[in-house]
């Protein structure tokens, strides 16, 4: 039976047993203000997702112009390097009017677990430059420079993935923090000079995107391999100062990226978060995903966002939606899904909250 820590209602058999479920809550990304969620939002959906069967917190702490009008860490940081990167008018990222500690405090106390979320080496270039200068953005088989995608082979940007990553767990973890989740290290498809050195070095061969196409096998496990030593290196890098802290890694191994099951697990990730519903397509994509990342257990991550945004084409969702990915999620195959984490909180209305929450109902 599907088991949530402190509930008795009534349970649905399904075969797998669900451990998490809960939001992932953009802090300023997406939220309908400048200065981000306020302490007295968050307090109440902790209330909120007690009442409605969640035991999962997961808290998103940059946003990025790209996509949305806010943009940088919110969080006070105390790193010198990372402080260019603050958002200026989020209310959590000023050491005045800093809340988040104590929210995450009360959450851990009601029995919610609490993650920490940055997705790792997507930056606005211009602004990350002014403390680790010489990042660089991934470079693509044609020239071009891939958005705002940086290169994990370079130090600069490994140096300031660490960096946030153990920045805002020396101000949140010894609140009760979990977890950190992260979207990269990874390749949109990388022939910067850093990379192909790295390649020359590893595997005695020259990279250039016409090998790339005539060896993709090779290619593609030589990726894998790599960015599986970089997860490795991260995760002992933070273990370092907070052993206790679970790395999860946000993927569904789609092919490219350079990740693998295999050297996830070795890196020492003991959760992935696959995408489901990230369009509103048929739902294919929810066994397709979870075999992917197999066997590696997945907490699966939910667009249930109300409304579109800025170069991003994800669709909007509404509750038909939502209700047909409830129907889809009680059938699939697979035996590794432990969750599920809906995304993102901060722009969901309040007819989408309603269809999550009675999806949610039909699991306990």
């Amino acid at each position: 039976m599907s088991v949530i820590s402190g509930l008795t209602h009534s349970v649905m058999k399904i075969k797998f047993p669900i451990k998490y479920l809960g939001w992932q809550v953009g802090l300023s990304y997406q939220t309908t203000r400048p200065e981000g969620k306020r302490p007295v939002e968050l307090r109440h959906l902790v209330r909120e997702m007690r009442d409605h069967g969640m035991n999962f917190l997961s808290l998103m702490l940059l946003s990025y112009s790209y996509f949305d009008d806010h943009d940088g860490f919110c969080w006070p940081p105390r790193r010198q390097n990372l402080r260019c990167y603050r958002d200026e008018h989020s209310l959590n990222a000023d050491e005045k009017t800093e809340f988040l500690g104590d929210v995450i405090r009360e959450a851990c106390q009601a029995g919610l677990h609490v993650q920490l979320m940055t997705n790792w080496g997507v930056w606005n270039p211009e602004r990350i430059r002014k403390g680790y200068p010489a990042a660089t953005l991934q470079e693509r088989s044609d020239g071009s420079r891939a958005g705002w995608l940086h290169c994990p082979d370079n130090p600069d940007v490994y140096r300031c993935g660490r960096d946030e990553m153990l920045d805002s767990l020396e101000r949140y973890a010894a609140q009760g923090v979990k977890s950190y989740a992260i979207e990269y290290p990874g390749y949109d498809g990388c022939f910067c000079q850093i990379t192909c050195e790295v390649f020359a070095r590893e595997t005695g061969e020259t990279l250039t995107p016409q090998w790339a196409q005539a060896h993709p096998a090779e290619f593609d496990r030589w990726k894998q391999e790599h960015i599986g030593g970089i997860l490795k290196r991260l995760v002992a890098d933070v273990h370092a100062q907070f052993p206790s802290i679970e790395i999860w890694l946000h993927t569904a191994c789609t092919h490219g990226r350079g990740h693998s099951p295999t050297f996830i697990q070795k890196a020492g990730i003991p959760v992935v978060i696959p995408y489901m519903m990230h369009t509103a397509g048929d739902f294919s994509d929810i066994p397709q995903n979870l075999c992917a990342v197999a066997p590696l257990p997945a907490v699966g991550h939910v667009c249930v966002r109300s409304q579109p945004f800025k170069n991003y084409p994800v669709p909007p969702k509404n509750p038909e939606v939502i209700k047909n990915f409830f129907d889809a999620f009680e059938r699939p195959e697979a035996d590794n899904l432990i969750g599920l984490m809906f995304f993102n909180e901060s722009c969901v209305s309040q007819e989408n909250r309603r269809a999550v929450y009675d999806g949610i109902r039909r699991l306990l």
